[in-house]
Parts: structure tokens; C-alpha cells; sequence
């Protein structure tokens, strides 16, 4: 089950939010391994696939626990960014492989 689960999926999905969710490299089915260069580096290629493909007129960014370290990656390039129980220094909390 992803981060953003119960009320918040509910909230926005009631507001006329669309909402892209997706697993890091080597959660649920993904491939590959999760390191912190592979998710900022994801959360680039999928905010660049949503602005060109879906052409929103605004794009709010929510990340949560580790997700708050790539949506703060991508806070030159969207409209909102919200970070939601993250870290304040991701080396000194996880070990990448």
C-alpha cells in the first residue's frame, strides 16, 4: 500500500485532483535498487513525463517520509511542494545499498 493512502488519497481524489502515484526502484514491482540519486532522479523524469504528456496548469508535489527528500528535489520545477513527515537528514536515518 502506498504512503499516501485513507483521507489524503480520499481528499484529493474529492477535490478533482489528479494523482500520480508510483514505487522507488526495488519497492513493490519495481526493478532495480533504491538509492537516494535514483529517486530524486525518478521524481525528475516524472514530473518532465506529466508536463509534457498532461500539460497541467499546476503541479503540487506531495512526498512523503523518504518521498519528502525528492519532492524538496523537484522545488524548482513545480508550483507546491509538501513535505509530510520526513526526514531532516536522510544519511544520518537510511541505509542505501
Amino acid at each position: 500500500m502506498c504512503a499516501l493512502s485513507g483521507h489524503l488519497l480520499e481528499f484529493y481524489l474529492d477535490n478533482g485532483v489528479t494523482v500520480v502515484l508510483w514505487n522507488y526502484r526495488g519497492y513493490g514491482k519495481s526493478e532495480g535498487y533504491c538509492t537516494m540519486q535514483n529517486i530524486k532522479s525518478d521524481a525528475r523524469i516524472l514530473t518532465s513525463y506529466i508536463k509534457k504528456k498532461l500539460r497541467p496548469s499546476m503541479i503540487a508535489v506531495h512526498g512523503i517520509s523518504l518521498g519528502g527528500h525528492a519532492a524538496k528535489g523537484l522545488s524548482e520545477s513545480v508550483d507546491i511542494v509538501l513535505t509530510d513527515r520526513t526526514f531532516s537528514y536522510i544519511s544520518k536515518t537510511v541505509k542505501f545499498m
